[in-house]
């Protein structure tokens, strides 16, 4: 599969996992899928895995310059985030 990821993207990607890691949630919470969107915070986590696995080893230099940014920004951000301010909420208004 090809598919086309900035860098933002993957910081947002990369911070989103290393602040669910670094929050101690139990991991069958984390396994709860969205009602509308129906992806867990688990299956964001595991992209990341991934990607942090994959991406490094790529033959493209400019896709491993990427993913190294994007780590980096991401471990650089970590410090100042909580990973319940990662979450989106929505009020509704009447």
């Amino acid at each position: 599969m090809i598919a086309s990821i900035s860098e933002q993207a993957l910081t947002a990607v990369y911070l989103y996992r290393a602040s669910a890691m670094n929050c101690g949630f139990d991991v069958n919470m984390l396994k709860k899928e969205g009602k509308k969107t129906g992806i867990s915070p688990m299956a964001i986590i595991s992209l990341g895995s991934h990607l942090v696995k994959i991406l490094p080893t790529s033959p493209d230099p400019k896709i491993r310059q990427s993913h190294e940014r994007a780590f980096n920004q991401a471990n650089s951000m970590l410090p100042n985030v909580n990973w319940t301010d990662l979450m989106i909420s929505r009020k509704v208004v009447v």
